[in-house]
């Protein structure tokens, strides 16, 4: 369980901004805006029955995130929710956008539902910016490799929707994205992790 996270995330009054670097099927997302704001019905079990119905693979994620014991709260403790979705991914992408529809949120520039806003961003984010190659494979599939010369489809059997395709990802810093202080930064990169925090040394000094 990690009522730690919660309690710690509710610590944090008035403005929280959040960035989610690898936000694959969304469920950090879920998991912060049912400790930050309860009001919203966003939850990590909300969240998984929007995956399924969207016939996301893996739709509870690897690590059961659906089944997630949360701690309820009744008040918000947020102002102001803003967060960056960040997904290399196109079919990922597409899901978080179901989900986020499937949740109340409205599309204009950016996805909004009360106090919360996010902004979805596809890329992959680097020591440098650039573009890079990633498998692209089916909705609810998670990648943490980046083809360097040649991709070796065998490394992917199964995991793509039809015939195996790739597809070339744009790739940003941290500190090219970001332009304020950031309350609370998630990296899930499979092992990318050091490229991504070069590439964002001075959000991590303001963090």
């Amino acid at each position: 369980s990690r009522p730690w996270l919660s309690d710690a995330l509710r610590a944090h009054h008035g403005k929280f901004r959040a960035v989610f670097v690898g936000a694959n099927k969304g469920y950090g997302l879920a998991s912060l805006l049912s400790s930050l704001a309860p009001s919203l019905k966003v939850s990590p079990s909300s969240w998984g029955v929007s995956l399924r119905k969207l016939e996301a693979r893996l739709a509870c994620g690897w690590c059961r995130d659906c089944l997630e014991i949360e701690e309820e709260y009744e008040e918000d403790v947020s102002t102001m929710i803003e967060v960056d979705l960040v997904e290399p991914l196109g079919a990922n992408v597409g899901l978080l956008a179901g989900c986020l529809r499937d949740h109340g949120f409205v599309e204009k520039d950016l996805w909004t539902k009360g106090s919360a806003t996010v902004r979805l961003l596809q890329m992959a984010l680097g020591r440098t910016a650039g573009k890079a190659t990633f498998p692209a494979l089916a909705a609810g599939e998670e990648v943490g490799e980046v083809c360097d010369g040649t991709c070796d489809v065998s490394q992917f059997a199964g995991r793509f929707e039809k015939e195996p395709r790739f597809e070339e990802v744009r790739v940003e810093t941290l500190d090219g994205i970001v332009d304020e202080k950031v309350d609370y930064l998630s990296l899930d990169v499979e092992g990318q992790d050091p490229l991504v925090l070069d590439g964002g040394a001075e959000t991590v000094k303001k963090a």
